[in-house]
This record gives structure tokens, sequence and C-alpha cells, in this order.
């Protein structure tokens, strides 16, 4: 009896360390090839070694990778950023590498109207994990719109503004 225990134990353990996703995965288990990457350059040098994650809408999202309910940001150095591309599907954070372009602005009718920000976030913590409410911001950059190819996109901090038009 204390062996099947004992054997029940470790194949429960084995099952939860497979069951983890460290932000370096898709959840399946192995990091895709060809996921996508948004690179954004010119940001001001007083931001780097700070922290940064982009939202447009709820197409596409990108930060450094989620483990549990902590989000994980991008770093910047030398001026840029890149940070790995996401987008929600079916409930779950999924590698993005397809082709769209995301515009600012208002969407839908009536009830189902929603306003689309495309915008980035600067924070000086590098996760959310001391701030389950909300990270607090340093700055906020707005853009019109963004491109993706292939998941991949760039931004100019210098085609930004620090208010949503």
């Amino acid at each position: 009896m204390k062996k099947v225990m004992f054997c029940l134990l470790i194949l429960g353990i084995g099952f939860a360390f497979m069951g983890c996703n460290n932000g370096t995965t898709d959840g399946k288990g192995s990091a895709p090839s060809n996921r996508g990457t948004l690179t954004i350059i010119n940001i001001p040098s007083e931001f780097n070694g700070k922290y940064i994650s982009f939202n447009a809408g709820n197409e596409v999202i990108a930060h450094d990778g989620r483990f549990q309910s902590v989000v994980h940001f991008s770093q910047i150095r030398n001026d840029k950023a890149a940070l790995p591309t996401w987008r929600w599907m079916d409930g779950e954070l999924i590698y993005f590498n397809g082709t769209t372009t995301v515009t600012a602005g208002w969407v839908g009718t009536g009830m189902a109207q929603q306003n689309i920000f495309v915008f980035l976030a600067i924070y000086s913590e590098p996760d959310t994990s001391n701030h389950p409410d909300g990270v607090p911001t340093i700055t906020r950059r707005f853009f019109g719109s963004v491109s993706f190819v292939n998941g991949s996109g760039t931004l100019d901090w210098n085609d930004s503004s620090s208010s949503y038009n």
C-alpha cells in the first residue's frame, strides 16, 4: 500500500509540473519558433531599465508572458523593447503569429459598441505580483493603429501621443 501511495504521489507531482506554463511556452509544452514580436523603437532613454506592455484592444497584447495570474513585463534596453505578441483565444493566452491591423476608435453598434485603444504602458516594476489590482504606470502612450505581419510589428515612440484622441 505504501508503494502505491508513493507512486501516486510521484505521478501527481509530475502532472503538476507538466501543467505549469512559465510564460515561455504556448501552454502546450514548447515555445513556437514562429511566434511574433512587437518592437518599440526610439523610447526616451529616461525609461531604460523600466518595464513595458502593449495592448491593442482584444486583438493583440504584448508582454513577456504570464505564469498563473502574474503578468511579466518586458524590459526597456537601449531605447527599445521587444515584446512577444499574444492573443486571447477560448479564454487562453496564446502566442500570436497572424496578420492584422488594429485601428484605435469606436467599433460595433448599440450595446456591443466599444472603444479600442492602441497603447503601451511603462512601469517601474517587472510584473504584477505586488499589485493584483493593477500596477501603477509611469506613463501611457497612444497610437492610431498598429499592423502585424506573421505576428510581428514595429512602433515608433515618436508616432505616439500622451493622450487618446
